[in-house]
């Protein structure tokens, strides 16, 4: 597997362009795109592309995962509803900003788009009022919860700020954040200013994003694959046409759909000639799109589809709500959660707090469902949903979690190949390895019951848990 990380979830065309060259090489048909705005690429003996990657300067790892994408809502800029003072500009100027190889998951993200998660990354970097100054909610294995750090800081200084913030928490690991903070302040001179008030957030709603949608008396096309399968030929022929219309670049978003913008008027017929050459539709439900799934997962894209046609059937309203399929360790950023139980055929389903998932608080709503029931169970969640809102809801302020960590976290190790995940409350069954053997009483001849992947290769994970 070859992953390719696109900073911010932008491809230049040029890049588009190496990428299509790339797929050439390899021959293969269709890549898949990332819930952080990445790509992903399966070869047969994929170390024989590497000069080729180097080569064409893509940012990738080989059958790894230890430098996550950069996420960022850059695409939703004029798009969706944005902040009166964040632009292009501006996140350009930030991502260039990162001359370093990021090991913490980091987004950039104006808060009043609906878009881009929030949450989902280590350091979250967040517009605040204050023009060109930015929060940071950060989460990590070595503090007790989603902290706030004690300052704003400021566009032109996060990529070298979160460079040293990463290396104190890496080396730092008995230290709060406000303990971090002050050694930075020590060692560092950056500009900053002091927290005026808390973020607070207003209720957004998940924003239809594929089709075409004028814009500022210009378009912008959004391009969803059921199967998450965006073929060679698909791509050059958006390549082509961004070319022949002077748009230079396409984005990818989180729900792994891609994004083209900027197109005028006069040439919006030749992208809807280019949909029915590929007979790509537009026309897909909100039931169908506002939905998370992990990366190259095929069992949790067939549930998708399976509970997609039951809620058609069933005519099940879900405008407001956002839906993930949860069948490994992931970042969730959605209202409901259908998590499949460990080696059970049955699930688990959760909601956000206020049906919010900026909360990053989730309710157990009913235990070990079975497939069949799914969809009454989620239908009466919605329901539940409907019956609750309220006005006083739509603002939120978003601040320590740190006293609610404890019940909300745990820490496990996971293999940094395939990302299973050794937990000791449970043991491993395929090892022969009982409940309540700790990870640093296995022996050293362990290994990953799926890769076998040895010991040294698992890593430290913070999971969420069930309050």
């Amino acid at each position: 597997m070859i992953k390719i990380n696109f900073k911010g979830g932008n491809i230049s065309t040029g890049a588009l362009n190496n990428l299509i060259t790339l797929l050439d090489k390899t021959g293969v048909e269709a890549i898949k795109f990332g819930q952080r705005q990445n790509a992903f690429i399966q070869v047969d003996e994929a170390a024989q592309y590497y000069d080729c990657l180097l080569e064409k300067g893509f940012d990738f790892e080989i059958d790894k995962n230890e430098y996550p994408n950069i996420v960022s809502s850059y695409v939703s800029e004029d798009v969706f509803t944005s902040h009166p003072w964040v632009s292009e500009g501006m996140y350009r100027d930030i991502l260039e900003s990162f001359n370093y190889k990021q090991k913490l998951k980091i987004n950039i993200v104006d808060p009043t788009q609906g878009i881009i998660p929030l949450f989902t990354g280590n350091i979250n970097i967040i517009c605040s009022k204050s023009e060109n100054f930015w929060y940071l909610y950060v989460k990590h294995v070595s503090l007790d919860g989603m902290q706030l750090y004690p300052k704003l800081i400021y566009t032109t200084e996060i990529g070298l700020f979160c460079q040293q913030l990463e290396a104190e928490l890496q080396t730092n690991k008995g230290l709060n954040l406000a303990q971090i903070a002050e050694r930075i302040d020590k060692k560092y001179s950056y500009i900053s200013t002091d927290l005026a008030e808390e973020l607070q957030l207003g209720r957004i709603r998940f924003p239809h994003y594929e089709g075409v949608v004028s814009y500022d008396s210009k378009f912008w096309l959004g391009i969803y694959r059921r199967n998450n399968d965006f073929s060679r030929e698909l791509l050059r022929e958006i390549s082509n046409l961004c070319a022949q219309t002077k748009i230079a670049e396409v984005h990818i978003m989180p729900w792994q759909t891609l994004a083209i913008k900027g197109i005028a008027e006069a040439d919006r017929i030749l992208w809807e000639k280019m949909l029915g050459k590929f007979g790509v539709n537009i026309r897909h439900s909100a039931l169908e799109l506002n939905w998370q799934l992990p990366d190259l997962d095929n069992e949790a894209q067939e549930l998708k589809k399976y509970l997609v046609r039951l809620f058609d059937e069933h005519d099940i309203r879900t405008y407001g709500l956002s839906f993930s399929v949860k069948t490994k360790s992931m970042e969730v950023s959605t209202s409901v959660i259908i998590e499949k139980r460990n080696g059970e055929e049955s699930f688990n389903i959760l909601y956000a707090e206020d049906f919010n998932p900026n909360q990053q608080k989730y309710i157990v709503y009913a235990e070990e469902v079975v497939k069949e029931d799914l969809v009454y169970v989620l239908e009466r969640l919605c329901r539940k949903y409907y019956e609750q809102l309220n006005s006083s809801q739509d603002k939120v302020s978003i601040s320590n979690n740190e006293a609610k960590a404890h019940k909300n976290t745990k820490i496990v190790m996971q293999c940094k190949h395939c990302f299973t995940v050794y937990d000791a409350t449970y043991g491993d069954t395929v090892n022969a390895i009982s409940a309540g053997v700790s990870f640093e009483d296995l022996p050293e001849s362990f290994s990953c019951s799926i890769c076998e992947a040895p010991k040294d290769d698992f890593v430290v994970k913070e999971l969420s848990l069930v309050p």
